[in-house]
């Protein structure tokens, strides 16, 4: 009986330690990937193969550039809690959706510190649908930047005025790892 008791004090802590690691991983992100990945997309018509590459930074998806029409979709995402009467009025008052909004987004092409192409668009800025009030959600863009421009460049860098915080956002996105995964895009 005393072998028992012991076993299950033992099993309780063991899994109370790695719970614990679990959750700090998850908050650190260090059991995440992060970098540039490219990843096949079958056509469904022609069943060709192409392949788009995807910016992750601690596990999630910032950004994914497609090599073939050279586009850029940038992606900001959303603690649903955090914006629960959105989600809310979204489920209610528009069967999820939530509307786009029009700003003006800031571009930055960062080679150096003091070396950079800004340039300025007027761009919609769509969310994806909530099924949920409080479920997370993300709002993405499109922008064209060509590759060449992006293999020279250390990073590239997004700001704009977000209606979901009611202030500015800036993104910077790395661009480490981009030429080595374009060049296995595109062969």
């Amino acid at each position: 009986m005393k072998k028992i008791i012991v076993l299950l004090i033992l099993l309780v802590v063991s899994t109370s330690v790695v719970t614990a690691r679990t959750k700090k991983r998850a908050r650190t992100g260090s059991s995440t990937k992060s970098g540039w990945v490219k990843q096949p997309k079958t056509d469904e018509y022609t069943t060709e193969t192409t392949y788009i590459m995807f910016y992750y930074k601690n596990g999630l998806v910032q950004a994914v550039y497609f090599p073939e029409d050279e586009t850029l979709k940038v992606i900001k995402y959303y603690d649903g809690l955090k914006y629960f009467d959105q989600t809310w009025d979204a489920m209610m008052d528009n069967n999820g959706r939530l509307p786009d909004q029009y700003a003006d987004v800031s571009m930055r092409i960062i080679r150096t510190k003091s070396d950079y192409d800004e340039q300025e668009f007027y761009k919609s800025i769509s969310f994806t649908d909530v099924s949920t009030p409080g479920e997370p959600f993300f709002s993405f863009f499109f922008v064209s930047v060509d590759a060449a421009d992006l293999k020279k460049a250390q990073s590239i860098s997004f700001k704009w005025y977000d209606k979901m915080d009611y202030d500015t956002y800036a993104i910077n996105i790395s661009l480490a790892g981009f030429t080595n995964c374009y060049n296995a895009c595109i062969r």
